[in-house]
């Protein structure tokens, strides 16, 4: 870096010497009609570079009479350079007023300092690449202005640091004090949280057919459906069988023992593809129909209480019930997909099929603490929806015929 340039208001003119640095004084701009217009200065002030502005110019004018008034001002003033800082967008008017002073700087041996759009026009002037970028960093930034222009002709101009630009932004910002740039937002805790929650979410499994659109979730990775030619030669994976089998279990029959013709009329139904069909656990569900549960639910459909099954529930919950840094005047939307739901006598149960292969009972018992805030957000949801108390919340694992109370 061989010079650093300050830039003073007039009333500060005087001040550049104080920190051995090079004045840039802004007193002058280019007014209506291409005229030169300055502030007062000091009468014995002598040396540095003169700084133009165009703030405020409206219209054309003459450039080589505008040049002329500056190269004179410059002359009687001592400055031995010119910085253009010309902003807001490029104008012809002032690509010919920098284009001339280019000239006549390189014949005075002065430097110009010209913003980048204006850089074509002045050959051999040094660019001024501000310091305030809108994306990337400013190390590439300058390293890119270097390889165009080459580092001598590279100029950085240090922008202010506190301003405020209301898009869209032209010229300088508005002062912004140190209060303003230090406020943290009270709320950042209610930024942080989620909108809306699905049932499943709560017990942290990713991928579930019930998670409701735009609902936040744990990044993960959505598997893609595989080809049907595929599936017909290797047949469906273990999240797709299980998938199956929950389909299943949407339209099953607990009065009717006879599961693979309850798969029949549902394939004939085409509400299972033949791949699917093959693929339903038969023994699973010939366990379910021969277990209390299943007594229990031909019982309240024998007593003209019929179970709700896939019951679709969304409602509005204090957000602070799923995170403690909430504010408690904050809500959160609550989605779900209840597997069944029965009447009791002392109010409503909750059934959810689970298809994960665990069958020793401390497996079983780990497995259903993962999913006790499920059915915790579901019985919450009914009891709300259905204005009945859920007495009952079951878990029931498919794969070992083992129903669980939690």
């Amino acid at each position: 870096m061989k010079e650093l340039l300050l830039a003073l208001p007039a009333g500060r003119s005087t001040q550049g010497a104080h920190f051995g640095l090079t004045p840039a004084h802004m007193a002058y701009r280019v007014g209506p009609g291409l005229r030169l217009l300055g502030q007062r200065l000091p009468d014995g002030l002598r040396g540095g570079l003169m700084l133009l502005s165009c703030a405020g110019l409206e219209g054309g004018g003459d450039p080589v009479n505008c040049c002329r008034q500056v190269l004179g001002e410059c002359r009687r003033r001592g400055y031995r350079g010119i910085v253009c800082d010309f902003e807001g967008m490029p104008s012809d008017v002032l690509g010919r007023t920098a284009e001339i002073l280019a000239r006549n700087c390189a014949a005075q041996g002065w430097p110009l300092y010209v913003p980048e759009p204006y850089a074509p026009r002045a050959p051999g002037s040094r660019v001024l690449i501000p310091s305030a970028v809108t994306s990337g960093t400013l190390e590439r930034r300058l390293r890119e202005a270097a390889e165009r222009y080459g580092p001598h002709r590279t100029a950085l101009a240090v922008e202010w640091v506190r301003e405020d630009f209301p898009l869209p932004a032209a010229g300088r910002g508005e002062p912004v004090d140190r209060e303003a740039l230090d406020f943290v937002y009270p709320h950042l805790a209610a930024c942080a949280a989620p909108t809306k929650l699905t049932a499943t979410q709560l017990k942290g499994r990713p991928l579930d057919e019930e998670i409701a659109e735009n609902a936040a979730h744990t990044p993960y990775l959505r598997p893609l459906s595989q080809p049907k030619f595929r599936r017909e030669q290797a047949g469906l994976t273990p999240a797709e069988q299980g998938s199956a089998t929950h389909l299943v279990l949407q339209y099953l029959n607990f009065g009717d023992a006879d599961v693979p013709a309850q798969i029949a009329v549902l394939e004939g139904k085409s509400l299972l593809t033949p791949q699917q069909a093959k693929a339903v656990d038969i023994p699973a569900l010939e366990r379910l129909l021969a277990s209390p549960l299943a007594r229990e639910l031909r019982q309240a459909e024998a007593a003209g209480k019929p179970p709700l099954r896939e019951y679709r529930f969304t409602l509005l919950v204090p957000a602070r019930e799923y995170d403690p840094r909430a504010s408690g005047e904050d809500a959160v939307l609550l989605q779900g997909v209840a597997d069944l739901c029965f009447q009791t006598p002392r109010g409503l149960a909750i059934v959810d099929f689970k298809t994960d292969r665990v069958f020793t009972p401390e497996e079983i018992a780990a497995r259903a603490q993962l999913y006790r805030p499920q059915l915790e957000a579901y019985s919450l949801a009914l009891t709300r929806v259905l204005e009945k108390p859920v007495v009952r919340r079951i878990l029931y694992f498919l794969a070992p015929g083992t129903a669980l109370d939690l």
